[in-house]
C-alpha cells in the first residue's frame, strides 16, 4: 500500500510544473459530448459572494474562468506545488484561511492526491461560511482505464510475461462513488452529479503525452530491466497500430462533481 509520504512525494514530482497536467487536460478536446467543467462549477457558484478558495488550483483553469465571468468574486488559488504559481503555496490539510471566511471552496480533482483526505475535507468545511458551497470534482471507477491497459501492454511488449499492475495511481482513494460518505462527515448535504463520455483521440502523440504525464505514479511499477523510455516507445507502436486500424484511440471518461452545503463547524 502506498504510504502518505509516498503520495506526497509523487504528487510533488508529478506537479513540479504545469506540463504533465496540461498533457492530461489536452485529450479532452476530443471528448463527446464535451463537458465544460469550469462552466459547471460557475453555475453552482451563482449565489455565492465574497471569497472563492481553489484548493489544488493547478494551472488556474478554474480561477481564470471565475475571474473573467464573476469579477465580483475574490479568488484565492492554493497549491502545494510552487511550479503551479498559486497565489500561496499551501497544504490542503492546513489551509491558511480563517474560519468561516469563504463563500465557496473548490477541490477539483484534488482530494485523491492528499495523504489525509478526511483532514483536508475538514479544512474545507472549516473555512466555508454557513451559507457557502463546496465543490469537489473526482473521477469514478474505470475512468480512462485504457491508459492503464496500454501501460501494461507496453511493458509486456518490452518484457514478455512480465507481471504489471495497470491500476490507477491515486484516483481510487477519492471517487464520486466513495467520496460522498467522506464529505458527509463534514457537510449536511452532498449531491453527486456524475457523467460518462467518450474520448476518441485521432493520433498517437496526445496519447503518449498523457501516458508520459503519469510517470511520477507509474514508473515505480515497472519491472526490472524495463525503462520508462522503452515502455513509451512500445506504447507508441501499439497506439499507432490502433489508430491505423480503428481511426482513433478510444478512451472512456467517468467523472463527476460533488456539491456540498451546510458545513459542520
Amino acid at each position: 500500500m502506498t504510504s502518505p509520504s509516498d503520495i506526497g512525494a509523487q504528487v510533488r514530482q508529478g506537479y513540479a510544473d504545469a506540463r504533465p497536467l496540461e498533457a492530461r487536460q489536452a485529450i479532452y478536446r476530443w471528448q463527446q459530448p464535451p463537458v465544460d467543467l469550469p462552466g459547471l462549477a460557475l453555475a453552482r457558484l451563482r449565489d455565492v459572494a465574497g471569497l472563492v478558495v481553489d484548493v489544488g488550483c493547478g494551472n488556474h483553469r478554474y480561477l481564470t474562468r471565475i475571474a473573467a465571468e464573476r469579477p465580483d468574486l475574490r479568488v484565492l488559488g492554493l497549491d502545494l506545488s510552487p511550479g503551479m504559481r498559486p497565489h500561496a503555496v499551501a497544504d490542503a490539510q492546513r489551509l491558511p484561511v480563517p474560519d468561516a471566511s469563504a463563500g465557496a471552496v473548490l477541490a477539483m480533482h484534488t482530494l485523491y492526491h492528499v495523504p489525509d483526505i478526511d483532514q483536508a475535507i475538514g479544512e474545507m468545511a472549516r473555512v466555508l461560511r454557513g451559507d457557502g458551497t463546496a465543490l469537489a470534482a473526482a473521477n469514478d471507477d474505470g475512468h480512462v482505464r485504457e491508459f492503464g491497459v496500454l501501460f501494461a501492454d507496453a511493458v509486456r511488449a518490452v518484457r514478455p510475461g512480465a507481471a504489471i499492475d495497470p491500476g490507477p495511481a491515486f484516483g481510487h482513494r477519492f471517487r464520486v462513488e466513495n467520496g460522498a460518505p467522506m464529505l458527509e462527515r463534514h457537510f449536511e448535504s452532498v449531491q453527486p452529479v456524475a457523467w460518462q463520455t467518450a474520448i476518441r483521440i485521432p493520433e498517437p502523440g496526445p496519447v503518449i503525452a498523457y501516458l508520459d504525464s503519469t510517470r511520477a505514479s507509474r514508473e515505480g511499477r515497472l519491472p526490472a530491466q524495463v525503462s520508462w523510455e522503452a515502455m513509451l516507445a512500445a506504447a507508441n507502436d501499439l497506439v499507432t497500430r490502433v489508430v491505423l486500424r480503428e481511426g482513433d484511440f478510444a478512451v472512456t471518461a467517468r467523472s463527476g462533481i460533488l456539491i456540498c452545503r451546510g458545513p459542520r463547524h
